[in-house]
């Protein structure tokens, strides 16, 4: 398989964002199916051509470290040789930092996939991406506000502060994208958004307003759920850069340090300043 070469393409097609989403813990496949009108099955030709043929029955020498290259890749460039890449690949999606100099073989940033790896971005740094940074080649191909659903996943639990802008963004972003069901829209997003609060992860209903979704899992009868997300998990959280706090929730685990991190986000500073 040659993978994606034709991102403008790839991003307009609902099996592209069936796939994107299904890799998400709340990413349910009955869920993604309504709101994107396509099911994975329907979409299997896409995803080979995404994530390539996975084939895992190959046999390999018994000292052999198996690597499966990323079948596709989506590079986002931005100021100072600083790039985004998303390299899809084995049925998992990476988001790696290059640079020439600071990160010239790649640092992982967050890894999408059935073992789920942070620290990815706050909600203020998607913004500065989209807004500000992300250079031209980006919005010739297509709209830069294709970002927020397009990395919103990795994004960590918002505060209420921000909640009401981040909906209404999203909502924004998807409409643009006119790939999905309008009627499953505002609930896609009511239980897409978690907001952070007084050591809980929260999501809203229209119906019973806040509150905690793994909890009401746990409780429900009919929902039987492995013993892994049962077990309670350090969430490092950023309020602010280098100021990292753990919430010790239900939640994936933040893994590396954040001063690793901090050349991308001081450069995403220097060219956002005045637009704050």
């Amino acid at each position: 398989m040659s993978g994606i070469t034709d991102w403008s393409e790839a991003l307009a097609d609902p099996c592209f964002w069936a796939a994107h989403y299904a890799l998400h813990p709340w990413g349910a496949a009955r869920d993604v199916e309504a709101f994107f009108g396509r099911s994975v099955e329907h979409c299997e030709a896409f995803l080979l051509n995404l994530y390539g043929d996975d084939d895992f029955e190959t046999p390999l020498p018994s000292d052999a470290e198996y690597e499966y290259p990323p079948a596709s890749v989506l590079g986002l460039s931005f100021p100072e040789n600083y790039t985004w890449m998303l390299e899809f690949g084995g049925y998992e999606l990476g988001h790696e930092i290059y640079h020439p100099q600071i990160y010239p073989e790649g640092l992982l940033i967050a890894g999408e996939s059935a073992h789920f790896l942070l620290p990815g971005l706050r909600w203020a740094e998607l913004k500065q991406m989209v807004a500000c940074c992300l250079q031209p080649q980006w919005s010739e191909a297509f709209d830069p506000q294709t970002l927020y659903p397009l990395l919103y996943t990795i994004v960590d639990p918002v505060t209420f502060a921000e909640y009401d802008e981040v909906r209404q963004t999203l909502r924004t972003a998807w409409g643009a994208l006119q790939i999905v069901n309008p009627p499953q829209l505002e609930p896609w997003l009511e239980d897409s958004i978690r907001v952070y609060e007084k050591g809980q992860v929260l999501s809203y209903d229209a119906i019973q307003g806040w509150y905690d979704p793994l909890e009401q899992r746990v409780r429900d009868p009919k929902v039987l759920l492995a013993p892994r997300t049962m077990n309670k998990e350090d969430l490092w959280l950023s309020a602010s850069p280098g100021n990292w706090f753990c919430t010790n929730q239900h939640s994936m685990r933040r893994y590396g340090h954040h001063d690793t991190f901090a050349p991308f986000f001081e450069m995403l500073d220097r060219h956002t300043q005045p637009h704050r």
